[in-house]
Order: structure tokens, then sequence, then C-alpha cells
């Protein structure tokens, strides 16, 4: 009962036997603050404890580790959860047999760590550099699902350019996966839909997502999965309303932009991925967004970094630079024949002599135009027929 005498606003209470404890001493002031930072109060408090989402755990743990005043006796099953989910120690999950790849030393870590939060009911960023194959970690993780016999269907919404490199990833990395791409006229992408559950993943767009949004409705996917997850970095969008509408067990974003400096993009982020973690909007932007951004406040920092931090997934290529491949080079001289050298000669003979004419303070001027012929020799060098319709030669580069 002690702790829920906590969220009064009174200096002292009494107890049964007549005692009173001080609520302004640094043990009760220490307990309030733990309580206001994550939102608890009365609602929460359950006979004699209070009730904490999954995703406060790791907050809970740090606020409790670095508190001088504060004793907490941990449970096993509240360390092991505090050990699954924590980036350094994920579990050890074999890389799924059904993978057509090697997958690299970080790749697997990050495969790891997706899986573990999803096992524990949670989601999270996986924020890689561009390069370093978020697609086959995303994709390990599928087809993990698949061979342990998990039942359902999973989502992937990405933006329209990447659609189809998604499905020839799947069938890349994963081939016995049934992945299909929702596209069409209206009526083709509601019928298939209406099949969904016969494949093992679905890829759409965010634009065609929030036109087909009310055929999603009663659809439950076993992963939601946003690629590019910048797209939905403003709340008040209708793409990022459409895919906070659908109805998933675990929800992951993958980016590989940097989010950190931008703050009203993580809430957006985190909306969807655990509604709630960061609380309402108008809450966060008091709390947190405006006193970091605006006032520099180093503990609201540390306080959003520590919550945010085991759900970010974030290496930089120099950081696993000895797990890529060595950079291949091949150099290969390309001579033109008669015709394209013939081609080639005159453009240059024609330019001599343009800038020939030219005075200093007519190539000062003139400079685009300088640039202009200097692209037709590029274009000549690729291939005469960008430049000539009517050339019907032979090309080096082509070749």
């Amino acid at each position: 009962m002690i702790i829920g005498i906590l969220v009064l606003k009174k200096k002292y209470h009494r107890l049964k036997n007549g005692a009173f404890i001080n609520l302004e001493d640094k043990e009760a002031l220490e307990g309030k603050r733990l309580l206001e930072e994550l939102h608890l109060d009365y609602s929460s408090y359950k006979e004699d404890h209070f009730e904490v989402p999954k995703y406060a755990s790791m907050f809970l743990d740090e606020f409790l580790e670095d508190s001088e005043i504060i004793l907490a006796k941990k449970e096993e099953s509240f360390k092991q959860l505090i050990s699954d989910i924590s980036k350094k120690t994920p579990k050890r999950y074999n890389q799924p047999k059904g993978i057509k790849a090697d997958l690299r030393k970080y790749q697997v870590t990050g495969y790891r760590w997706l899986k573990t939060l999803s096992e524990n009911g949670l989601g999270g960023i996986l924020a890689d550099d561009m390069g370093l194959g978020k697609t086959l970690q995303m994709i390990s993780v599928l087809q993990a699902a698949k061979e342990e016999g998990k039942e359902g269907t999973s989502l992937i919404v990405t933006p329209a350019s990447l659609v189809y490199n998604w499905q020839e990833e799947f069938a890349r990395f994963a081939p016995d996966m049934k992945a299909l791409v929702v596209s069409g006229t209206q009526s083709e992408r509601a019928e298939l839909l209406k099949d969904y559950q016969n494949y093992d993943v679905l890829i759409t767009s965010y634009d065609l997502l929030k036109r087909d949004i009310d055929k999603y409705e009663e659809a439950k996917f076993l992963y939601q999965v946003i690629d590019e997850a910048q797209y939905i970095k403003n709340h008040t969008t209708a793409a990022a309303k459409a895919v906070k509408c659908i109805q998933s067990q675990t929800k992951y974003a993958l980016t590989g932009t940097p989010i950190e400096n931008r703050l009203s993009e993580l809430w957006s982020i985190f909306d969807y991925l655990m509604p709630g973690f960061l609380y309402g909007y108008e809450t966060f932007r008091k709390e947190l967004e405006l006193p970091v951004a605006k006032n520099k406040d180093k503990e609201a920092s540390e306080r959003l970094k520590k919550m945010v931090s085991p759900f970010i997934l974030r290496r930089l290529k120099q950081d696993v630079l000895k797990d890529l491949p060595e950079k291949l080079e091949e150099i290969q001289f390309a001579r033109f024949d008669t015709k394209q050298q013939q081609i080639y000669d005159g453009q240059v003979v024609h330019m001599k002599e343009m800038l020939a004419k030219q005075s200093g303070e007519d190539f000062e001027k003139n400079k685009l135009q300088v640039l202009a012929e200097l692209t037709r020799l590029r274009q000549i060098c690729c291939d005469p027929s960008l430049l000539f319709e009517d050339y019907h030669g032979e090309s080096a580069k082509r070749q």
C-alpha cells in the first residue's frame, strides 16, 4: 500500500497504527519521480502493485540502477526480460535454413535482436546505414517464423519504387516464401486481398495502403514492417494514420536515415510501433521534445535516450567495415569504332571552333553553353544515339 500513496498530492500520510509517513523525504520524492516519468497513476494500481507496460522495463531497470536511494529486489523473470531485450546479449537464434545467403556477423546480430524483440511482444527500429542489408535481416526473421510453424501473413509497406525490389529479394533470399505484391487497379487489389491468408507475405506501397485501408480493417497480420520509415515522420498524414490502423502481433520499422535529431519523427514511428510508449504527442512535446530541441535540457535528453535506445539498432558502415567484402574494381578500356570516332572528333572540332570565337568576357557569360557541349561529348562516348536519333552505328561502351 505504501507505493500506492506516493501518487497522492499530500505532504504526509497517516497509517492505521497512527504513525505518519513523510511524503516529501528523499525516498518518497524519488519514488514519486519514478511514477511520474512512467506516467503511472491510480488507474495503473492493482491491489498492492503497479502494472507497468513491458516496453517500460528497460527504462525502469536503468532508473533503479542509477538511483542511490531506491533499493529494489528484481525477480528472475524481470532479469531475464532485461537480458533478452538488451542489444548486447540477444538470445542465440540460429540462422533459418531457408535463407539462401551467408549472413555477416553484424547481420546475424541484427536478425537475433529483431527476433528477440518479437519473442517478447515488442517492436523496434532497424536503422542500419544504407547498404548494410536491412532487407535481408528482416526477411530472415520472416523466414524463421515460417520454419517455426508460426501461422499468419506478414505485411510489408514500402515506397512504390521499392515494392518490386522487395519481391525480388524474397525470390533471391527466401524462395520458399510466398510473397504477393498488392498492385493493379482498385478492383484487382481488392480481389487479391480476399485471399491474403494464402500468402506468407503481402507487399504494398504507402500510397496504395492508404487507398485500400478499408480492405485491411478485418485483416490480422503476424508481422508488419514499414520500410523507409521516415515516410510517416508527420503523424498527421494519411500514410501515417494508415500504417497505424493495421492489426499486427509485432511491428518493425526500417530506415537508413538518422532520426535522432527529428524528435517529432521519432515519436510518430514509436506511435506506430508501440502506441503509448512515448505518451500522447502533446505530452511528449511538452515533456521531451521542446526541452530537448529548444532548451538543450540534458536531463530530458538523457531520459529520452534511456527510453528509446533499447528499441533502436543502428550500425554505420565504418562500424562494420571488417565484415564487409573487399571492394572489387575492374578497369576496361573501350575503343571507338570508325563511325563513333568520327562523330566524337567532329564534336570536338565544333567545340574548339566555338571557343576560339569567344572573348574572355563571352566565355564568362556562356559557361552553361560550354557545360552543355561537354555533356554532348559524354553522350557520344556512351552511345551516339543518345544525341542523334538517326545514328545506327556501334557503341563501344554499350557493347
